[in-house]
């Protein structure tokens, strides 16, 4: 079976070469918690129900939300990324995050659940239109996007 556009990016950016994840996890920056804060106030909440978080890459932004919304969930189709978000996670023992084996424009979520999704510098590798038209799907109303 020939390998779909979107299989093609994750092959071309790199980030499938060994060691490439860990390195990734140690050296990337953390998003500031002050993130938090901002957000909820944007979406008239003072604890989020669900948090979709996009192109989750290692868990980075992902685990920002753990301690401040009832469930996390973590969009991200590139498999070692996710395998190290994953050990991450069984290291925590935190039953409100899950990783989605999704790409951000077809996660497979229902509809108008999420209070926010987020998209850390990895909006950049998403297809635009769809990746947006999904976004506003999954938001209830009121809820909010945020690219960072």
């Amino acid at each position: 079976m020939p390998a779909s556009p979107d299989d093609v990016i994750i092959a071309q950016s790199g980030y499938t070469h060994p060691g490439f994840a860990e390195r990734y996890e140690r050296y990337r920056p953390q998003p500031p918690v002050a993130l938090v804060a901002l957000l909820t106030q944007y979406a008239g909440v003072a604890r989020p129900r669900l948090v979709v978080d996009l192109g989750s890459g290692t868990g980075l932004s992902t685990f920002l939300w753990t301690e401040h919304a009832e469930t996390v969930v973590g969009v991200e189709p590139n498999p070692t990324m996710r395998q190290v978000a994953e050990e991450r996670l069984g290291a925590r023992g935190l039953a409100s995050v899950h990783f989605l084996d999704a790409y951000a424009q077809d996660t497979g979520l229902p509809a108008g659940t999420a209070d926010i999704v987020t998209c850390s510098q990895a909006f950049h590798w998403m297809e635009p239109e769809r990746t947006l038209a999904e976004v506003a799907r999954l938001l209830r109303p009121g809820g909010v996007f945020a690219a960072y």
